[in-house]
């Protein structure tokens, strides 16, 4: 059993880089291991492999405990390439730093003077730049100013000329509101002459019709008067008859006027 032990893992390489070669199996190199394993364990649980029986169990058990043993010292084997090959990276990482570090300090000190060059262009520009950003700002400023002002102007100009135009309208108002009541007072005015007008003429038509009934009675009692004297009555006493009857003191006798 020890024999095969040491054959099983003479197998594996000893050296780093046929070691490496043997578990990268790019050309299938751990197949002829594995062969050989399966080959010799196949043959052994086979001839012996009896579960049935005590000795045959162990024995089943102590050649699986082998098998187990070199399958872990097999895969210890890969298990140091592993690490080797994960110290690699950070290994590889600080020579590519150093070498970063010591040539970039030389291609900064080969650079320097154009890097000091366009530094100091670049200075020179944003100087430049600085100074027109400066002046645009200055001059947006006082357009800003400028039209600040303008708008102030404006509208100080609407609200003198609303407040004009306000005033015309207001004067306006007042005037028409005078030139109604003038209008007014002059139609109430007139309203009133035309009134005492018709009053007047109302008043003077009732004289005149007053005046003519007057004379109209009048002519009809000296008519009356007439006729009583020529009937023999005298005078005095034809008035009094004939104020009589006027006044209504004579029954059923009146004086058609």
């Amino acid at each position: 059993m020890t024999t095969n032990i040491i054959e099983i893992k003479s197998m594996i390489p000893v050296g780093y880089a046929d070691r490496e070669a043997f578990f990268l199996n790019e050309n299938n190199e751990a197949q002829a291991l594995i062969d050989a394993v399966v080959k010799y364990y196949s043959s052994l649980t086979f001839e012996g492999a009896d579960g049935k029986t005590p000795a045959g169990r162990k024995a089943i058990k102590d050649l699986a405990a082998e098998l187990n043993k070199n399958i872990k010292e097999i895969d210890n084997a890969g298990k140091d390439i592993v690490s080797i090959l994960k110290a690699k990276p950070s290994k590889i990482d600080a020579t590519r730093k150093k070498i970063r570090d010591k040539l970039g300090a030389l291609y900064d000190e080969i650079r320097k003077p154009v890097v000091e060059y366009e530094a100091e262009q670049a200075r020179i520009k944003a100087e430049e730049e600085a100074k027109i950003e400066a002046q645009r700002k200055a001059e947006q400023e006082e357009l800003a100013r400028l039209r600040a002002e303008k708008e102030q102007r404006d509208r100080e100009t609407r609200i003198a000329e609303e407040a004009a135009e306000k005033a015309r309208l207001e004067a306006d108002n007042r005037a028409r509101e005078a030139e109604l009541a003038l209008q007014r007072e002059r139609e109430e005015t007139a309203r009133k002459e035309r009134e005492r007008l018709a009053e007047m003429k109302r008043a003077q038509e009732e004289e005149a019709r007053r005046i003519a009934d007057v004379e109209h009675k009048r002519q009809v009692k000296y008519s009356a008067f007439k006729c009583l004297l020529e009937n023999s009555i005298d005078k005095d006493t034809a008035i009094k008859i004939i104020n009589m009857i006027d006044d209504g003191k004579v029954k059923n006798v009146f004086i058609k006027y």
